[in-house]
C-alpha cells in the first residue's frame, strides 16, 4: 500500500512569502509536533504550493516547574509510579502482584522505592505539504453594491479582497529510545542512589519484562506513514496606503476548519504521535501589519484554535502512573483545551534583488485537557473515577501536564526570480526556511528544515 512504505513523502508547511496580501493559515499541534500555525503571505494571485520538510528532535523540555515529565515516557519516568498503578490495576481484578524486581533479584530491598528512567529518544519527520489557494476580485465590492449604506462605508468595501484555500500534508515519522537508570537525584534514598552494578541489571529486566510482556508494549521503536490533517478556511483583507504617517497598514481575518483526516497515534506504541488532533477543530487568526519605510515591513498575527471532544481508545492511569504505561484500556471522553498562537515578524525586502528574508517569533500556548470516565460500575476503575486519598492531587497533577506552550525562531529566506527576469509565466517563489526552538514546557524539542516552491498564476 502506498503509506506502508517506508518511504518518504515529504514536504512540509507553508511559511512566509513575501509580497502584500496575506494569507495565513493553522495546522493544529501535539506536544510532540508542536508546530501549529504558519503565516503564508502571498501577492494579489491564485497559487499553488508544494513544499518539503524535515524535523529532528532528541529530547524534551520539562514539564511541572522543571521536575521530571512522569506521566509521559518521553524525558522519564518513574518507574515506581508504573508498578504501583499495576498493582492497584491487578487488585481491583482481585489477581495478585508481585514486583517484577523482586522476583528477578530475590529480595523486597526497592518495593516502593523511587526508580527513575531517563527516555533517551530521537525523533525523526519527514513530510511534504500541498496547498492551493485563491483571490476572488471584487467580490465583496459586488456583494455590498445592492446594500443602502454610507458612501464611507461602500468606499470602504471597494477594496476589501476575498480569498479561501485548502492544504493537506503527507508524512513519514520515526521514532527510538532507550531507557537508562538515572540514578544522580539527591532525593533518592541510599539504597537507590548506590544500587549496584548487578541490581541495576536487574531493575533495567524488570522494566523491559514489564514493558514488553506484561503490558505487551512496543517501548523502543516506532515508525508510521500516512496524511495530516485537512485544512480549509476563507478570509478578508484590507489594505490602507499612507496612513498615520505608514506607507501601508494591512489588516486580514481567517476563519478555517480542520478535518481530523491525520493518522492517530496508537496506544500500544508510546512514542508514537498523531500526525495532527484527533477531532475537528475551528479558528480564526488576525493579523496586522506595517510598512514601515519601503521594503521594510512589520507585522503580528493572534490566532485561536478551538478544542474539541475526543472518545478514542487509550490507556488510562489507575493511580499516578504515565497514561502511556498502564494497563488499564477503555474510551474516556477526553474535552481537550484550546490553543492560542501569537507571531510577530520583520520582513527585510530586496536585500538583493529578488531576495527576501523574515524573522518571526512563535510562541503557541495549550490550555488543559480535562479526561472523564464515564463507565458505570467498572471493575477497574481510573485515577478520574476513583474517590480515594491522593487521588484529586494525581489528576490536578495530569491535568497540569496536559498543558503545553512552544516558543520558535524562525528564519526564512525567500527568492522572487521574477523579479529580475519578467519571463516567468508562473510567478514563482522559491523559499528556504529554518525553525529553532526555545526553552518551553511539556514538547518535544524539533528543530525544523524547510523548502518550498509556489507557483503563482
Amino acid at each position: 500500500m502506498l503509506f506502508k512504505r517506508p518511504v518518504g513523502y515529504y514536504l512540509a508547511l507553508i511559511l512566509c512569502v513575501a509580497s502584500f496580501q496575506k494569507l495565513f493559515g493553522i495546522r493544529p499541534a501535539n506536544r510532540d509536533f508542536p508546530f501549529a500555525r504558519e503565516i503564508f503571505r502571498t501577492s494579489k494571485h491564485n497559487g499553488i504550493d508544494c513544499s518539503a520538510f524535515f524535523t529532528r528532535a532528541s529530547s524534551t523540555y520539562e514539564a511541572l516547574d522543571g521536575k521530571e515529565t512522569v506521566t509521559h515516557p518521553w524525558g522519564g519516568y518513574n518507574f515506581k509510579d508504573a508498578l504501583a498503578g499495576y498493582q492497584q490495576y491487578q487488585t481491583d481484578l482481585g489477581q495478585s502482584f508481585t514486583n517484577p524486581i523482586q522476583s528477578l533479584q530475590g529480595s523486597n530491598t526497592y518495593n516502593g522505592l523511587d526508580i527513575p528512567f531517563d527516555v533517551l529518544s530521537d525523533q525523526r519527520v519527514f513530510g511534504f505539504n500541498l496547498s492551493f489557494y485563491r483571490m476572488f476580485d471584487q467580490v465583496v465590492a459586488k456583494m455590498t453594491s445592492g446594500i443602502d449604506m454610507p458612501e464611507g462605508a461602500r468606499k470602504f468595501f471597494s477594496d476589501v479582497e476575498l480569498y479561501a484555500g485548502a492544504e493537506i500534508p503527507v508524512m513519514h515519522a520515526s521514532s527510538n529510545a532507550h531507557y537508562a537508570l538515572n540514578l544522580t537525584s539527591n532525593d533518592l534514598v541510599s539504597a537507590v542512589k548506590n544500587m549496584s552494578a548487578r541490581d541495576q541489571a536487574y531493575v533495567d529486566e524488570a522494566r523491559r519484562i514489564f514493558q514488553y510482556d506484561t503490558l505487551e508494549l512496543n517501548s523502543n521503536t516506532w515508525s508510521q506513514s500516512g496524511a495530516g490533517d485537512f485544512h480549509a478556511y476563507i478570509g478578508l483583507g484590507k489594505k490602507f496606503d499612507h496612513k498615520l504617517r505608514f506607507r501601508s497598514m494591512d489588516f486580514s481575518a481567517v476563519a478555517g476548519v480542520t478535518i481530523p483526516t491525520c493518522e492517530k497515534f496508537n496506544i500500544d506504541r508510546p512514542l508514537s504521535f498523531s500526525f495532527g488532533s484527533e477531532g475537528w477543530t475551528a479558528h480564526l487568526d488576525l493579523l496586522a501589519e506595517l510598512e514601515l519605510k519601503q521594503g521594510w515591513r512589520t507585522g503580528c498575527s493572534l490566532g485561536i484554535t478551538s478544542g474539541y471532544t475526543s472518545t478514542k481508545e487509550r490507556r488510562v492511569p489507575v493511580k499516578n502512573e504515565p497514561h502511556r504505561l498502564s494497563a488499564l484500556k477503555f474510551s474516556p471522553r477526553v474535552k481537550t483545551g484550546f490553543t492560542v498562537a501569537v507571531m510577530p515578524y520583520f520582513t527585510f525586502e530586496n536585500l538583493r534583488p529578488g531576495l527576501n528574508a523574515t524573522v518571526r517569533y512563535t510562541y503557541v500556548w495549550h490550555g488543559e485537557d480535562r479526561w472523564f470516565d464515564e463507565r458505570e460500575n467498572p471493575i477497574v476503575r481510573s485515577v478520574f473515577s476513583r474517590n480515594e486519598v491522593g487521588t484529586t492531587e494525581a489528576i490536578a497533577k495530569f491535568e497540569d501536564w496536559t498543558k503545553w506552550t512552544a516558543s520558535f525562531l524562525n528564519l526564512t529566506m525567500v527568492y522572487d526570480p521574477g523579479q529580475r527576469s519578467g519571463k516567468w509565466l508562473s510567478h514563482p517563489l522559491i523559499w528556504v526556511s529554518y525553525d529553532y526552538p526555545f526553552s518551553s514546557d511539556s514538547v518535544v524539542r524539533n528543530r525544523r528544515l524547510a523548502v518550498g516552491v509556489t507557483l503563482r498564476f
